[in-house]
Formats: structure tokens, sequence, C-alpha cells
């Protein structure tokens, strides 16, 4: 079975430019890997997407077609 999320990730790129040393696990980065986890979720949380569904609490908007006659 194939897991949900894919592992953590994180790297230093100026030691480390071809990510061959995953630091996700290290302890020494905990701290880095947690305020990353913040930014990551609030940048989820707050992500300017179309729902696939219609959200029930807006209001419904029913405005026309744009006109295909040119303006002149």
């Amino acid at each position: 079975m194939a897991a949900l999320f894919e592992q953590p990730e994180l790297y230093d790129r100026t030691k480390d430019p071809r990510e061959r040393t995953n630091l996700a696990c290290d302890r020494a980065y905990a701290d880095i890997e947690r305020r990353l986890h913040v930014v990551l979720r609030w940048l989820v949380g707050t992500a300017d997407i179309i729902p696939s569904d219609p959200d029930p609490r807006l209001p419904q908007v029913a405005l026309s077609a744009p006109s295909t006659a040119r303006l002149h």
C-alpha cells in the first residue's frame, strides 16, 4: 500500500546543492523543520483555489457571459 504523504525532506542547499543528505529527521534541524511545517500548513490553509464542490456557505452568483461582439 502506498503512503498517503511523502516523507519530509529538508536539505542545506548551500552545503549540499545536489540534495543528497536529507536533514528532516536530524534532531539538530528539528526547529527549522517545525517552523517550515507551520508555514506549509498556513500556505495550504490559505491557498486561493477553486474547490471541486460548491461551498454551501457562499451565495449563488449568476453572471451573464461576456459578449463576444467586438467593441468599436
